[in-house]
Formats: C-alpha cells, structure tokens, sequence
C-alpha cells in the first residue's frame, strides 16, 4: 500500500532523483500538449521503477505547489489529474 510519508525520503536517494527528473520531465511535455494531465500518463511515460516512487514524486510536486490536484480525495492513484500549479525558480 502507497503512503506518502513513507515514501517521501525516498526521492532524494540517487533513485529518487532520477525518477524525480523523469516524472518532471514527462509533466512537462504533457503539459506542452494539454492543460490538464492525468498520473497514468505520468506513469506510462516515465521511467520504469517503483510506482510508488512515481506516486511519491506526482506528490512531492503537489506539495511544493509545481502541480495542483483537481481530482477528489477518493480518486484510484492512476486516475487522479492535475493541472501546472506554480512555476518552479
């Protein structure tokens, strides 16, 4: 089962950064093409891994603000959508 706060440390292991690179990397091309980008094309389209390293790193960018959730707080994993919350400096 994904928890966040058991994942979290994870992301800034080599591993994690790697996927961080990758899942943000992947957002932004989404987001070259839509304004609205839902996590199994994140999944999909990143690097293959663990997926709650993937789930870890979708949440790490809602909680620094670069993604903003607009999907209810039952939503499966895989489906939940987001949309660019604030620019990262």
């Amino acid at each position: 089962m994904y928890v966040y706060k058991e994942q979290k440390a994870k992301i800034f292991d080599t591993d994690g950064i790697k996927m961080m690179l990758s899942v943000t990397s992947v957002v932004n091309g989404l987001f070259e093409h839509s304004s609205v980008v839902c996590a199994l094309d994140i999944l999909n389209k990143s690097m293959a891994g663990d997926i709650r390293l993937k789930f870890a790193c979708m949440d790490y960018l809602v909680e620094i603000g670069y993604l903003h959730e607009i999907t209810g707080e039952n939503m499966k994993g895989q489906l939940r959508t987001f949309i660019k919350g604030k620019e990262i400096e």
